[in-house]
């Protein structure tokens, strides 16, 4: 069988990936699960994390600071998984 531009163009994925900034900032649903995250203080132990720094981060990114997505998406992550299972014993 024999695959024609027009075949390649109707699987292009390119446009599959979401903008995650925009899905951050501008899906209510989305922010309000990350907020939750990000006011959780337990979630992210003084020991090892600046609270603080990590509240202004999210501020920046939501006030266009796009630079700091990949910081937002690691501090969601740890965040998320150390709420769910405590597993670090460090607080």
């Amino acid at each position: 069988m024999e695959v024609s531009e027009d075949d390649c163009d109707r699987f292009d994925t390119a446009g599959s990936w979401p903008l995650f900034n925009e899905l951050y900032i501008r899906d209510a649903k989305y922010r309000k699960a990350i907020e939750a995250v990000y006011s959780d203080e337990a979630a992210f132990p003084r020991e090892i994390f600046n609270y603080d720094e990590i509240q202004d981060i999210w501020h920046s990114f939501l006030n266009g600071d796009l630079n700091l997505l990949f910081e937002v998406n690691s501090l969601i992550t740890f965040g998320a998984l150390n709420h769910q299972f405590s597993c670090l014993n460090v607080s």
